[in-house]
C-alpha cells in the first residue's frame, strides 16, 4: 500500500478481502496524504479477519516561530528538512514577527516556510541641514 493515497488504499485492501482496517494519519517526512507504513508489511500471509493498519503521512509539523531569534528559527527550521526564506531579506536580525505556512500547520518535506524579521536595528534616519 506504500505511495498510495487513503481512498486507493482502502479500496485495494477491501478488494483483497480486508475489512479490519485502522488508518492512522501522523506527522512524515514522506510525501503529504499518501501511505508511508503499513502493518502486516506487503508479501507476508496474513489472515484477512485480522487488523490491517496503514499510515497516512500528514507532513511536517511547522512549529512556532513568532518572537524566535532569527537563527534559532532557521536552524529549527532547517533540521525539520524546510527551506526558509527569509524578509526583508537574509540579511536581516532580529526577532520572527511572522510565518507562512502558519504555526502548528503541516507542510511537505523539503517546501519553503517564509518567516519575517522584526529587525532589532534603528530605522531612525536624522535628517539635519
Amino acid at each position: 500500500m506504500i505511495g498510495f493515497n487513503e481512498e486507493g488504499a482502502l479500496k485495494k485492501l477491501k478488494d483483497a478481502g480486508y475489512f479490519n482496517i485502522t488508518v492512522i494519519k501522523e506527522e512524515s517526512s514522506k510525501e503529504i496524504d499518501k501511505v508511508f507504513s503499513q502493518v502486516p508489511d506487503s508479501g507476508i500471509s496474513y489472515s484477512k479477519e485480522l487488523e490491517v493498519i496503514i499510515k497516512i503521512s500528514l507532513g511536517v509539523q511547522i512549529p512556532d516561530l513568532t518572537g524566535m531569534n532569527k537563527s534559532d528559527a532557521v536552524s529549527l527550521l532547517g533540521s525539520l528538512g524546510f527551506i526558509v526564506s527569509i524578509l526583508p531579506d537574509a540579511s536581516a536580525s532580529g526577532k520572527v514577527k511572522s510565518q507562512a505556512p502558519p504555526a502548528l500547520s503541516y507542510a511537505s518535506y523539503g517546501s519553503t516556510v517564509k518567516i519575517e524579521i522584526e529587525t532589532t536595528e534603528s530605522t531612525e534616519t536624522s535628517s539635519s541641514s
